[in-house]
């Protein structure tokens, strides 16, 4: 039996993975949930800049216009072969990982985690000089100033780049993402979730009691297979009725998750919302080879709903 990364029929995501590290001038503590308010200050700044009609109307842009290529993606003229069944709108190209939390005393640095897929890495140093305009309008942090942004290259970790120059990424494959060694585990296998994990099956959130293992697996498998097709190299031309019944397969080991709720907050609206979701950890078992490399790259672009906030970020390692 040919090891999963030999199979020609896996996916593949275009992705770029950057660091933004913020001076701290003065005390930062956000309160609440801050990859809400950080995806708010860069489609504020983005639309403040390209948008002619102004922050409070419908955006009739061109498509390929910085706020619209993340916040407002089209739909493609020709959608021939795309996995694109009952949706009105592409998926974001784009989310936020390594969301600061808690107090960060003045002098020490402050870092945010930003993810782009396919194209909109081109769009790089817009991002970049949004967040950081941006960042003077978070409450409590008016004194926040850039002062690097490093990206993740497959050989050498972490480099500083020139953020004000448009980027180019090339395709991630799960080998690069398992940095715990889970293609080559043959037992159970223990997904932390990073942050709250919002996702509707049948209608409802996914909560602790009656937790479907299938389904999230189902639901990774579905969003990397979107993701691959739109931003990626092209369709994934994969099994999928196996891989569907192999998620069915799934069994659940154990499980320690809870319902969390964070509060974000809205300045649109001048207020404060919840947003909860499942956060612990839980152990699959019975997990089919060929399904592995899905759920590694699923880690690069977290799973459920407000993924573009931060939500739905989780890692894969073998259970103890």
């Amino acid at each position: 039996m040919p090891h999963p990364s030999s199979q020609t029929d896996l996916p593949r995501l275009v992705i770029g993975f950057y660091r933004l590290r913020f001076a701290v001038h003065d005390r930062y503590d956000y309160p609440g949930f801050s990859g809400s308010a950080w995806r708010g200050v860069l489609g504020h700044a983005l639309r403040e800049r390209h948008c002619p009609r102004g922050l409070h109307r419908a955006c009739d842009c061109d498509p390929a216009c910085d706020y619209a290529r993340l916040f407002e993606p089209p739909l493609p003229a020709d959608t021939h072969g795309l996995p694109l069944a009952g949706l009105d709108r592409l998926p974001s190209p784009w989310l936020l990982h390594e969301l600061p939390e808690g107090p960060v005393a003045r002098g020490e640095t402050l870092t945010l985690g930003l993810s782009l897929l396919g194209t909109a890495n081109a769009g790089l140093p817009a991002y970049v000089q949004g967040l950081a305009e941006g960042a003077g309008r978070l409450e409590m942090a008016d004194n926040l100033k850039l002062v690097s942004v490093a990206r993740w290259h497959r050989a050498g970790g972490l480099r500083e780049i020139d953020a004000d120059q448009p980027q180019a990424a090339g395709p991630s494959e799960a080998e690069w993402l398992d940095q715990a060694g889970i293609l080559g585990h043959a037992g159970p296998m223990r997904v932390r979730l990073l942050t709250p994990m919002r996702l509707r099956v049948g209608g409802r959130h996914l909560g602790q009691r009656g937790f479907d293992p299938g389904a999230f697996c189902m639901a990774v498998v579905r969003r990397v297979s979107l993701l691959a097709a739109v931003y990626g190299p092209g369709p994934v031309t994969a099994d999928f009725r196996a891989l569907k019944a192999a998620c069915a397969d799934v069994r659940l080991h154990a499980q320690t998750l809870q319902w969390e709720e964070r509060a974000r907050r809205s300045n649109r609206q001048g207020a404060r919302h919840q947003l909860g979701g499942l956060s612990g950890a839980f152990e699959l078992d019975n997990v089919a080879h060929e399904l592995v490399p899905w759920l590694l790259l699923g880690q690069a672009v977290h799973v459920g709903k407000a993924v573009s906030m931060g939500l739905g970020r989780f890692h894969l390692e073998p259970a103890s």
